[in-house]
């Protein structure tokens, strides 16, 4: 994948400005290419659907129902502990977090593959710096 943006970057780059257009192409590609994983990993445990729940003992159902905070997150798993609970997860984040972006991939390929081939039927020329004198 590297060599094949790189292959494309030194083909739509000017020859008169030399590696720096390279350079500055290669930095958006990695600014742009970066920040999704991040965003996605940071919002696995939010979107996780957890409960503190009483544990059974051999099949009983527990005697009182739990008065803690339904959800699991540092602070409310602490307490669910401490009181006797367990934090049982209901539905992992991951799988909510996967929906939603092949959801928003969908929109987008909707969107983008329109827009790309348009950008790509353009000429070489288009993308190269004209450098106009003035007097």
């Amino acid at each position: 994948m590297f060599m094949g943006v790189m292959a494309f970057f030194a083909r739509i780059s000017d020859s008169s400005i030399g590696g720096t257009f390279i350079t500055l192409l290669n930095t958006f590609t990695n600014l742009g290419g970066n920040w999704p994983s991040w965003v996605a990993l940071r919002f696995v445990s939010e979107l996780t659907w957890s409960a503190c729940v009483q544990p059974t003992v051999m099949g009983e159902a527990p005697e009182e129902p739990l008065q803690l905070p339904s959800s699991c997150y540092s602070a409310e798993r602490q307490m669910c502990e401490s009181g006797g609970g367990v934090c049982q997860t209901l539905l992992d984040g991951y799988y909510v977090e996967s929906a939603l972006l092949l959801l928003v991939g969908l929109v987008w390929a909707w969107w983008g593959i329109p827009t790309i081939r348009r950008i790509q039927d353009q000429p070489v020329s288009v993308w190269a710096v004209t450098h106009q004198r003035t007097q």
